[in-house]
């Protein structure tokens, strides 16, 4: 007799959306993304968690966007060292 246990496919859910994701719609959780996840208060993501590609797309877009701000920052901080706010006096 055939164990039914056995016979059941593994379900793999999004960590953000928990949705059942398909075959071809799930990638593994990178440890850039788990960052991002963090950050997005999803809690503590393991090695063996899965994305779906919406939830990916957003996270990817995500970081792209944090990337871009820290370098307009960055390419700001030269113009504004004579920037009265950013002047800190010492205690």
């Amino acid at each position: 007799m055939i164990d039914s246990v056995h016979m059941r496919k593994r379900e793999y859910s999004c960590v953000c959306c928990k949705k059942r994701t398909n075959q071809r719609d799930r990638r593994r959780v990178t440890a850039a993304q788990r960052l991002v996840l963090q950050k997005w208060t999803v809690g503590d993501v393991s090695e063996d968690e899965v994305l779906c590609s919406l939830c990916r797309v957003k996270e990817n877009e995500d970081m792209r966007n944090t990337l871009r701000r820290g370098r307009k920052i960055l390419n700001l901080l030269p113009t504004l060292t004579g920037h009265p706010l950013l002047i800190c006096s010492s205690p």
